[in-house]
C-alpha cells in the first residue's frame, strides 16, 4: 500500500464528517433520518444509563462491581463538591439552583469529548450545533432571569464605574457587545480545541503510518511513544475544555444572580 492510500485510510477515520445512515424521501428531497451524529448522542445516553445502572445500590452485586460503583461514586462526589464550591463562590447560596444544570453540562460535554476518541466515532463537540445550543439556552435564561431577579440593578453591569463621563457611552457599548458574544466565544473555544485535537492526532497518525511503512524499528518505537503521549494529552484537554466551559457558565451566572448594586 503506497503513501497516498495510507493517507486516504487515515483521512477516512476523521470524525468531523456527518454521514447519513438512514434516509427517506420528502417532497422531492432526500432527508437524513439517522446519522453518525445521532449515533454519538445515543452512545452518550448509553454511557450515562450504564453509570446509573452500575452505581445503583444492590446487595447482590459482586465485589468487583461494588468496587467499580464505589470508584465512580467517589469521582462524581469530587466533581460535585468542586462545582458546588465554584457556583456558590460566584453566586452565593442564591445561585445554588444552577448547580445541577452546570454539573450536567460539564458531564455531558466531558463524556461526549472523551467518547469522540473512540475509533470511527463522531466528534459531537467539533460542530457548532450542540455547544452553541447549550451556551445559547443557558445565557438566554440568564438574560431573562437577571432583570427579573435584580430589576434595574442588572443593567448596572454594563455601566462602567470610576471612568471619565465622556467614555461611559463607548465603554457601555463595548460591555454590552462583550456580554452578547459570550455564547459565541464559549462555542468557538470548545469547538476549536476539540477540532484541533482530532486534527493533530490525524496528522500524527498519518506520519506514524508512513514511518511503519519504512520498517525502521527505532523510529517506530519513538513514534508510538509520541502518539501515546499526544493521546493522553488530548484526553486531558477533553476534560479541561468541559471544565472551562462549565466554570465560565458559573462565572457568567453571577451577573444575573448578584448584579452590581
Amino acid at each position: 500500500m503506497n503513501n497516498s492510500k495510507y493517507f486516504e485510510l487515515a483521512s477516512s477515520m476523521t470524525p468531523f464528517e456527518v454521514k447519513i445512515f438512514i434516509e427517506y424521501p420528502y417532497i422531492g428531497y432526500t432527508l437524513g433520518f439517522f446519522s453518525n451524529h445521532g449515533l454519538a448522542i445515543l452512545t452518550l445516553i448509553f454511557f450515562f444509563s450504564l453509570y446509573f445502572f452500575v452505581v445503583k445500590k444492590d446487595e447482590r452485586k459482586a465485589r468487583s462491581t461494588r468496587a467499580i460503583s464505589n470508584a465512580i461514586s467517589r469521582v462524581y462526589t469530587a466533581i460535585y463538591k468542586e462545582f458546588n464550591t465554584i457556583v456558590t463562590g460566584q453566586s452565593g447560596l442564591t445561585g445554588a439552583f444552577l448547580l445541577p444544570t452546570i454539573l450536567a453540562i460539564f458531564l455531558f460535554i466531558g463524556v461526549s469529548n472523551l467518547i469522540s476518541y473512540i475509533p470511527f466515532h463522531f466528534a459531537t463537540n467539533s460542530h457548532f450545533v450542540i455547544p452553541l445550543t447549550l451556551a445559547f439556552v443557558f445565557n438566554f435564561f440568564l438574560v431573562i432571569f437577571g432583570p427579573i431577579n435584580n430589576g434595574f440593578n442588572f443593567f448596572k453591569n454594563f455601566i462602567p464605574q470610576n471612568v471619565p463621563m465622556i467614555l461611559i457611552p463607548l465603554i457601555t457599548i463595548i460591555e454590552i457587545f462583550s456580554y452578547m458574544i459570550r455564547t459565541l466565544s464559549l462555542t468557538l473555544r470548545l469547538c476549536a480545541n476539540i477540532l484541533a485535537g482530532h486534527i493533530l492526532l490525524l496528522i500524527i497518525g498519518t506520519i506514524i503510518i508512513n514511518i511503519y511503512a519504512s520498517h525502521h524499528d527505532f523510529l517506530q518505537a519513538i513514534s508510538i511513544g509520541i502518539l501515546l503521549f499526544i493521546c493522553a494529552l488530548e484526553l486531558m484537554v477533553c476534560v479541561v475544555q468541559a471544565y472551562v466551559f462549565a466554570v465560565l457558565l458559573a462565572v457568567y451566572s453571577s451577573d444575573s444572580i448578584k448584579a452590581n448594586h
